[in-house]
């Protein structure tokens, strides 16, 4: 088998916080690095001796949710591998038709992303409990809360074919209540939520407007410009402390 470089197989292809940012996760040619977000001191190094394109940590526990990728793939991207770090052993498989994107964890909760669906399941038993049809998600955007005693998500749909207009869907697991929220006039680029899934943030596809609405009844809370220049919004995160909202895009800012 050809083998990569020293300088590929350390190249960055995802970084992944856990739910309550204290941990963060890189991704890379050959397996995944965990650090701490507070010294940002390297906790972990696992060579997988192949690439991976997601590793979502799950809060501060031994089991990680891993998606291949990369140059040399260590799996096939179309499952998604439930890792016992602890073990060194794949305690899950969930094995889809097409590609997997984007995958969310929680404490009960399994969110799965591919281009046209997303799956959802107990991560207990790994029963499907949920599917959607969303709009094509070529980005795998999805929004989960972190804190782990409710689960709020949000995720992209086509509501009005007829209109530019961008419209997300907003669940409750507690409660199961569910509602469509348009949120952008343009198409979205990013959708980021709070940690306790009061607060959904969303990008327009020019990165020039983000608007911040409520999780609860969708009203539009604020709206902010980033610029008039446009970019390509890469992650926006909310403060614990409800003070700040963090936007990083493509422009160096």
């Amino acid at each position: 088998m050809e083998k990569l470089s020293s300088n590929i197989q350390n190249e960055i292809t995802s970084i992944s916080f856990n739910q309550d940012f204290s941990l963060f996760s890189m991704t890379t040619e050959r397996g995944f690095k965990i650090y701490n977000t507070s010294s940002i001191n390297h906790q972990y190094d696992k060579n997988l001796y192949g690439g991976l394109s997601k590793c979502e940590l799950s809060y501060k526990s031994n089991y990680l949710a891993l998606i291949g990728g990369g140059i040399m793939p260590k799996f096939n991207n179309k499952k998604v591998v439930i890792y016992n770090d602890a073990q060194d052993i794949i305690e899950s498989e969930h094995k889809f038709t097409t590609p997997v994107i984007n995958v969310k964890v929680k404490k009960d909760f399994l969110f799965i992303v591919c281009e046209k669906k997303i799956f959802v399941f107990n991560i207990n038993n790994s029963q499907n409990i949920d599917c959607f049809d969303t709009v094509i998600n070529k980005k795998g955007l999805i929004a989960v809360n972190g804190c782990p005693n409710k689960t709020i998500m949000a995720y992209p749909i086509e509501f009005n074919t007829q209109t530019q207009k961008s419209y997300v869907s907003i669940k409750n697991y507690k409660t199961l209540k569910c509602f469509p929220q348009m949120v952008q006039d343009d198409p979205i680029s990013y959708i980021a939520m709070d940690y306790l899934g009061l607060l959904l943030s969303t990008s327009n596809e020019k990165g020039t407007i983000i608007r911040i609405h409520s999780c609860k009844d969708g009203s539009l809370l604020q709206e902010c410009r980033r610029g008039k220049e446009k970019a390509e919004i890469i992650y926006i995160a909310f403060d614990m402390d409800y003070k700040y909202m963090g936007v990083s895009s493509d422009r160096k800012t």
